[in-house]
């Protein structure tokens, strides 16, 4: 049978406490314990991921040095530069033809 809300025995004798042999600051001061530490090695882990991205960056760094830059040229120009200069030429081409092919339909 359940109870009424308004109850008049008191929280003690409805809810008795578990008798663990620990006193009232024995969880609070395992929480604060666990959170220095919980904060300790986020602190330390945060630092050595810090310093293995840099290892990494200066690895990276070190594996993609070129000795010779000219190899790198094509008759004076950088590759990219060259690659860019046949794709812009091949847009403008299009561009042409489709303006042509445009007048010449606007003429008939």
């Amino acid at each position: 049978m359940t109870r009424s809300w308004i109850s008049d025995t008191p929280d003690e004798v409805e809810h008795p406490p578990i008798p663990l042999g620990l006193n009232k600051m024995a969880v609070p001061r395992a929480a604060i314990v666990l959170s220095v530490v919980t904060g300790i090695a986020l602190l330390f882990s945060s630092i050595w991921v810090g310093l293995s991205a840099m290892s990494f960056l200066d690895e990276l760094e070190a594996s993609f040095g070129t000795t010779d830059v000219e190899i790198l040229k094509e008759d004076g120009r950088w590759a990219w530069e060259v690659s860019l200069l046949v794709v812009v030429v091949e847009v403008v081409v299009v561009v042409v033809g489709l303006e042509v092919v445009l007048v010449v339909v606007l003429v008939q």
